[in-house]
C-alpha cells in the first residue's frame, strides 16, 4: 500500500458537515471525488480545475483548493 497525500474539503450547513471533495494523490496517480459545482470553488490538479466528478488521473506533487 502506497502512502497517499490527501486533501479533503467540507461544506458546513444547518444540517451538518458534508464532504464536498476528497483527493488522494501520489507522484504516480491521483484519485478524486469532487462535488463542488454548487460552490464558487474547485480543486486544481496538474493545472486542471475540477469542480465536479469522480475519476483518476496522472500523479501530482500537489493539489490546490482554488476559485473556480
Amino acid at each position: 500500500e502506497k502512502a497517499k497525500n490527501q486533501m479533503l474539503a467540507f461544506k458546513y450547513t444547518d444540517e451538518g458537515r458534508k464532504m464536498i471533495a476528497s483527493v488522494g494523490y501520489t507522484g504516480d496517480q491521483t484519485d478524486y471525488n469532487i462535488n463542488m459545482s454548487d460552490t464558487p470553488f474547485a480543486v486544481e490538479v496538474n493545472g486542471e480545475k475540477i469542480a465536479s466528478g469522480q475519476s483518476s488521473t496522472a500523479g501530482a506533487s500537489d493539489v490546490d483548493f482554488v476559485i473556480a
